[in-house]
């Protein structure tokens, strides 16, 4: 009878105990809100091709040896300036910029693009935002725009909006080693995100 009193009395210090040790000092309440906010590409832009914002396609052309001239900014050649024309369908007065985040798959060579392998070597894609700073793409750089609302009517209730991304890419040599010829192709994955 002893050993079950004691027993009893144990087990029921110990749920005290634990009690004790989980009684909160305070509460942390989180707000927010699900919205719908989304982007396409405007058909017909002339700087970028494809249909969806999943496939989009920008021809820098063809560009020689000789004109890659030395390693460094001073010799981006090919340049094509890019304007991503989106139409943007949100609910939301509060929203008011859509900013676009780069982000290579991998390390990059002074912060340039790399070349997808098998294609040219010693030669790379240099990024720049609207106002012609160089993006360094070792930090995910963004580019943002501001949201402007359209004159088309809402559809379904959801307010249409514009917003213009800039950006200027141009190919560069990015060694001090000879270049060589070959496809100077390459991808960027991004990400769209609204604020």
């Amino acid at each position: 009878m002893k050993k079950s009193i004691k027993g009893l009395l144990t087990v029921a210090l110990l749920g005290a105990a634990i009690n004790t040790a989980m009684a909160a000092d305070g509460t942390i309440r989180f707000t927010g809100k699900i919205i719908s906010a989304s982007c396409t590409p405007v058909a017909g832009d002339g700087s970028i091709t494809g249909g969806t914002l999943q496939d989009l396609a920008v021809n820098l052309g063809e560009v020689t040896l000789s004109q890659l001239g030395t390693e460094g900014q001073a010799n981006i050649v090919g340049t094509k300036e890019i304007t991503l024309k989106l139409e943007c369908g949100v609910d939301t007065e509060s929203l008011k910029n859509v900013t676009m985040t780069l982000q290579p798959n991998g390390p990059t060579s002074a912060g340039y693009l790399p070349i997808e392998a098998g294609g040219a070597t010693c030669v790379a894609i240099a990024l720049y935002d609207g106002s012609g700073a160089l993006l360094n793409l070792n930090s995910n750089k963004e580019i943002t725009s501001k949201l402007e609302k359209s004159q088309e009517p809402p559809v379904a209730g959801v307010q249409q909006y514009k917003s213009d991304l800039q950006l200027r890419a141009g190919y560069i040599r990015s060694s001090a080693d000879a270049p060589t010829v070959g496809a100077a192709n390459a991808s960027l994955p991004f990400t769209l995100s609204y604020n």
